[in-house]
């Protein structure tokens, strides 16, 4: 039987929260804040969103302004994996933010994910994302 992984101490980021750590037999994610932040070779892209769309495989962090009306973004698939995940926002409040998910993942176990906080998206399984929240 592997020996169990020992957790290592992960250096403090301002604004991230370092009790929220996911862990496997053969993987550690800590902090997946800076988890989204980690990848080689990926290129990082912010961007802000208002109304209906997709979140792309470029995408890194989006933010919503939602002074207009509600914004609803779409995750890629998960069988499309991004390792890196998403961080998602509502960047300017008024109205409601939604991430949804197609076909039939879900995060969390659910199709939708109201959004009011900084919160990382990382696809986890087949068909499912996890979210955590990251900030406020």
């Amino acid at each position: 039987m592997p020996a169990p992984i020992q957790a290592q101490p992960v250096p403090a980021t301002p604004g991230i929260d370092p009790s929220v750590v996911a862990t496997a037999t053969s993987v550690q994610l800590a902090r997946l804040g800076q988890a989204t932040r980690s990848g080689q070779g990926t290129t990082f892209g912010s961007r802000v969103v208002t109304g209906t769309g997709y979140i792309t495989s470029t995408d890194t962090w989006i933010g919503a302004d939602t002074s207009g009306g509600a914004c609803t973004q779409y995750l890629p698939l998960v069988s499309a994996y991004r390792a890196n995940g998403y961080e998602v926002e509502q960047y300017v409040a008024g109205n409601t933010f939604t991430v949804a998910c197609q076909g039939s993942d879900t995060i969390d176990g659910s199709a939708t994910l109201s959004v009011t906080k900084r919160v990382a998206i990382h696809p986890i399984l087949p068909g499912l994302y996890h979210a955590v929240v990251i900030g406020t």
